[in-house]
């Protein structure tokens, strides 16, 4: 019996059906056998790769992280009815060691805010101090010969003679606005703070550290003595640049239409080679009517010379090897040279450890009691006689 068209395509649409159904049965069955597996959700949360969920990441050896995770794992269900080493107090020493560096990681959200911070006169620019240069706002020297650095710095912080003076700088901020304001809200206006070309909210948040009382600067890159390793952008100085380009680069680092009062030179090459073509930036520096702050820790920037540019160079300047040890080093040694020279200079990198060192370290300072006080409060002898400044206090003509 013949069969008829429409029966022909009612076996065609089962025999479709069956071979849809068994596709996609083999689909899922190899998805499953794909998905990483995970044992809890802390192990998610750290090694799967599709997961978008924001990640802090401490760098623990690899060899031993998923164990230390599966050990410290907070709400694992899993393992609630299998107790391991760590939930029995048997801790190795790899495992106590791990615990420690955990427990240790800086946490800048323990850091209090400054209560009633006071604003500096200029929060914005002074039209009188700044002028336009095609897309760019540039400082200079007002007509009655009124200067950016001066105008824009902290009022004069008095100082009891016995006490000895500190300057701070922290400096590359505005790269990331969550450190950035940590500084900005819980460090005393007496610190400096120096701002990365490159930040995209430099403005708002240069305002924003006016009103807390912080002086404010932009940072000066050179030319990377590896750039293969450490790029410092398209605005450093270039020694294989023209001096035309140069000059533009300064011009593209100070022009950020805020109140700042100087730069604060990075490290980089600085060195008898590029000696005269550093003079023509320092000159042009100088003619804007702003400071220069020498963070390099090398002598190369101090030995050009430039008559007339409000500078200084850092003492101490915290660039590497950020281990509390060293950090804590470092300030100690700040102690010491303040003792004999009567002032110090300090330039610091935004890194967590640092900053909390930093501020356990100022926060040790002894008050200024004047002896009328000392006297009442039965006070015979200053533990840490420094006090802070800011970097206009610090710079000499």
């Amino acid at each position: 019996m013949a069969i008829s068209v429409k029966q022909k395509f009612k076996a065609i649409g089962v025999i479709l059906s069956v071979l849809l159904i068994i596709a996609v049965v083999v689909w899922l069955a190899a998805e499953k056998s794909t998905e990483p597996q995970f044992e809890n959700k802390v192990d998610k949360l750290l090694f799967d790769t599709d997961n978008k969920s924001p990640k802090y990441i401490i760098t623990l050896p690899d060899k031993t992280r998923r164990d230390f995770v599966e050990k410290n794992a907070d709400n694992n269900e899993e393992k609630a009815d299998k107790p391991s080493k760590a939930y029995k107090g048997d801790l190795s020493e790899e495992d106590i060691r791990l615990r420690e560096l955990v427990n240790n990681t800086p946490n800048l959200s323990k850091l209090k805010d400054i209560v009633n911070p006071l604003p500096l006169k200029y929060i914005e620019t002074d039209s009188a101090l700044s002028m336009a240069e095609g897309e760019m706002t540039l400082p200079k020297i007002s007509e009655d010969g009124r200067k950016p650095w001066i105008e824009y710095a902290a009022p004069a912080k008095t100082v009891q003679p016995n006490f000895s003076r500190i300057a701070v700088v922290v400096k590359n901020l505005g790269l990331d606005r969550r450190t950035t304001r940590t500084v900005v809200t819980k460090f005393p206006g007496e610190i400096s703070l120096s701002f990365s070309p490159y930040g995209n909210e430099n403005k708002e948040l240069i305002a924003e550290a006016r009103r807390h009382g912080h002086e404010t600067y932009v940072d000066m890159y050179l030319s990377s003595r590896d750039f293969l390793r450490s790029d410092t952008g398209p605005v450093a100085m270039s020694m294989t640049s023209s001096q035309d380009e140069n000059k533009q680069r300064l011009k593209k680092t100070v022009s950020s239409s805020s109140a700042i009062g100087g730069v604060v030179v990075n490290p980089g090459v600085a060195d008898e080679n590029n000696r005269s073509r550093l003079q023509e930036l320092f000159s042009e520096i100088r003619n804007m009517g702003l400071l220069l702050i020498d963070a390099t820790g090398e002598n190369g920037v101090q030995e050009v010379p430039t008559a007339g540019l409000p500078r200084q160079k850092a003492d101490i300047v915290i660039n590497s090897d950020f281990t509390p040890e060293n950090i804590r080093r470092s300030f100690l040694q700040a102690e010491l040279l303040s003792q004999s020279k009567g002032m110090v200079v300090i330039a610091v990198e935004p890194k967590p450890v640092v900053l909390m060192e930093l501020s356990h370290w100022i926060n040790t300072f002894s008050p200024q009691y004047t002896y009328e006080e000392m006297k009442e409060k039965n006070i015979t002898a200053i533990e840490k006689p420094f006090a802070l400044i800011p970097l206009s206090e610090v710079v000499v003509e």
